[in-house]
């Protein structure tokens, strides 16, 4: 087909789709007329149901359904402890060789549990130092033993230790966790009545790490204190570094002398930019000279 037939035919395609039938379109406008004129009598015969009240069995809410907010579901409510109570847990993570985070079924907060019959090491911390490396490696042996492990606690006589804690056994399936710490030289025993249930099963697990020479036993490694006696050795070392701390400390202001701030741990000489806002803070302690601030541990502020 050439250009022209080609023009020719697509004018008259256009004209043919503009010339409607006039019946065609006479007849849909006579349907439309016709259908607004009866309205009136279907609102008359037929009247609008209803609509259903939101808690009607008709109503469907699939679709509101589809878009609704999630509900937040309650912890689960737990009764009291009880002396001798046994539940399951989901063991989080310890906290250090005798000392564990667990979780109960439906709750959100974790509980702390010591255990009970046991004493770990103690593990350095930021602010302290601490039995090492056997601190460290009783942890590390407990973790590898139960971290993410379901398992049961059982609770003793007395439930609670004076942080509140809960005092506790620790079970894997029929293995005593508190046993087994003992049993590989990672604890010493430590036998606190009234919760004595399973003693005999903790002397004797001790026995056989001694003999064995196994963890802290092991002559050639040996903790060199037993956990409770480096504890109250520590506890010792504070009150007596506090007390000389507290001799290099004046009783009170006095015109020249700096002032510390015993929170930040740094001190102010007269004349700095905060020196007089620094006397009235709740910290506020003072120090004849530089040298005493610093044998305080204190450093000098740059403001």
């Amino acid at each position: 087909m050439d250009s022209n037939n080609a023009v020719s035919a697509n004018h008259r395609g256009h004209r043919g789709h503009q010339r409607r039938p006039i019946v065609a379109v006479c007849g849909s406008v006579a349907i439309v007329i016709s259908l607004v004129m009866s309205l009136p009598a279907l609102a008359q015969s037929s009247p609008v149901a209803a609509p259903s009240s939101p808690t009607s069995p008709t109503t469907r809410p699939a679709a509101a359904s589809a878009t609704a907010l999630p509900v937040a579901v309650p912890a689960v409510v737990y009764p009291p402890f009880a002396p001798g109570q046994r539940f399951d847990v989901l063991v989080i993570h310890p906290k250090s060789g005798d000392t564990l985070e667990v979780q109960r079924p439906g709750q959100y907060r974790y509980l702390t549990i010591k255990l009970i019959g046991i004493d770990a090491p103690n593990k350095a911390s930021r602010e302290e130092d601490g039995q090492e490396p056997w601190g460290t490696r009783s942890q590390q042996f407990l973790s590898l033993l139960v971290t993410r492990k379901l398992a049961q606690v059982e609770l003793d006589v007395e439930l609670k230790s004076s942080d509140n804690t809960l005092w506790a056994y620790l079970w894997l399936g029929d293995k005593l966790v508190n046993e087994e710490i003992i049993r590989n030289g990672h604890a010493v025993l430590d036998t606190r009545p009234p919760n004595v249930r399973y003693v005999e099963k903790l002397q004797a697990a001790q026995k056989i790490a001694r003999e064995s020479n196994l963890g802290i036993w092991n002559p050639a490694d040996p903790l060199p204190e037993s956990p409770q006696a480096w504890r109250d050795d520590l506890q010792a070392n504070k009150h007596e570094h506090k007390a000389e701390i507290d001799a290099l400390k004046l009783p009170g202001f006095v015109s020249g002398c700096l002032i510390g701030n015993s929170k930040s741990k740094k001190y102010h000489t007269p004349g700095s930019k905060e020196y007089d806002r620094a006397k009235d803070s709740k910290y506020a302690v003072f120090f004849k000279n530089a040298q005493d601030a610093a044998a305080a541990g204190y450093t000098a502020s740059s403001k």
